[in-house]
């Protein structure tokens, strides 16, 4: 805002409160602060960190007001609009009012509503049908940390691409009606998945005074809402390959065939492993969204009266969040479970690679989740452990 505009606020203010408060005096001490910014006749905060702080601030204090409850609903409604999410991430750090939860589980909720849940069952059988079975993972532990910032980098891209969709990243104006209707979907799925994490932090930060049953509903809310939104992904790029068929390019290109069957074969796998990707970072976000130690009871009781495939693999997701040690049994019997189901076994097995990349696991522990998982090490790390274990053999 502009000084005069800065200064028109004080003297309300001022007189609002019944206060006496030196105008420059104030203003100086918000600029030597380094809280706010000083540019020609503009003056704001520096960081949008502070300016959302005092907005969340400010509208748990006001929840009585009638323009901040509209105000509220509003940006719950466009939860894809990066200023919107921002302003409800730090509304619900203030306050645990039941009205913060009740509009954040609306905004989940509401959205694709009409959709049923992906469960990874019959609803997976075209994606199981594209392979003969779930392609080969392999760990290398000497590049365990270029594995986990590959990890990082490709959460960050995919997140980088619905956040651009929403808040216009991507050119719009140029794309086809097609291209349009991807990004307004893309958009919607963005929203979802804000509402997801907000409620998440909501219930995580406030699950010792949340009951029984309110505790489920809310669960209940961020399984299938994240679920829906997988649906309505998975249906789409499978449906429409011509949207990923950019990502198709290195496979045809590097496929020394021309053979139109291995053609056709390598742009299956291609496509196989890209709604794969895109799925497990819907399970990963939905199990980091109420994955924490104190939820882990509630979470197990919900799975337990509701058990699907889908709400087991976002469970798994949930176990694995922390560098506890991996629930072997619970895994061995995930994994016999989707043994006949490529495409569920798939995400699967990038749950645990990721949940071993990101974390330091023991040896023991590791080889046994590998044999579980059939998931290959690779040829250096084999040498390297044999060497190792040499070593201190002849040291003995």
């Amino acid at each position: 805002m502009s000084d005069k505009e800065l200064r028109g606020f004080h003297d309300a203010f001022e007189k609002r409160f019944d206060l006496e408060i030196k105008f420059d005096a104030r203003k100086r001490m918000l600029l030597d602060t380094n809280l706010f910014l000083e540019l020609g006749d503009d003056i704001g905060f520096r960081y949008p960190y502070s300016y959302f702080f005092f907005l969340g601030r400010y509208l748990a204090k006001s929840l009585q007001s009638q323009e901040t409850l509209t105000f509220i609903r509003r940006c719950c409604e466009n939860l894809h609009v990066r200023e919107n999410g921002n302003a409800m991430l730090f509304l619900a750090h203030h306050s645990n009012d039941q009205f913060v939860f009740d509009v954040l589980r609306e905004a989940v909720d509401s959205r694709f509503a009409e959709i049923a849940p992906l469960q990874f069952q019959q609803d997976t059988e075209a994606l199981d049908k594209m392979v003969d079975q779930a392609p080969v993972v392999v760990f290398n532990e000497g590049k365990r940390k270029d594995g986990r910032e590959r990890v990082q980098i490709e959460d960050q891209r995919i997140e980088r691409t619905f956040d651009d969709a929403a808040n216009g990243g991507a050119d719009s104006h140029s794309a086809s009606a097609e291209e349009q209707a991807a990004l307004k979907l893309l958009a919607e799925v963005n929203g979802l998945i804000k509402g997801i994490e907000l409620l998440g932090m909501a219930l995580k930060a406030n699950f010792g005074s949340i009951d029984t049953d309110s505790k489920q509903k809310l669960i209940d809310s961020l399984f299938k809402g994240g679920l829906r939104g997988l649906r309505v992904f998975v249906e789409a790029f499978s449906a429409v390959p011509d949207h990923i068929i950019a990502e198709l390019g290195a496979a045809l290109d590097d496929l020394g065939s021309t053979n139109p069957a291995d053609r056709d074969r390598a742009v299956k796998i291609r496509i196989f492993q890209i709604i794969g990707r895109f799925s497990f970072w819907f399970i990963q976000r939905i199990g980091s969204a109420v994955g924490s130690k104190s939820m882990a009871p509630a979470i197990k009781r919900y799975v337990d009266n509701n058990d699907t495939i889908s709400n087991r693999l976002v469970a798994m997701t949930s176990m694995l969040e922390t560098p506890d040690r991996i629930p072997l049994q619970d895994l061995r019997e995930l994994n016999e479970r989707v043994s006949k189901q490529a495409f569920a076994q798939s995400v699967l097995r990038l749950i645990v690679l990721t949940r071993i990349y990101m974390y330091k696991t023991a040896e023991a522990e590791k080889q046994q989740v590998f044999q579980e998982m059939d998931i290959r090490v690779s040829t250096q790390h084999a040498i390297d452990y044999t060497t190792r274990k040499a070593k201190r053999l002849t040291k003995g």
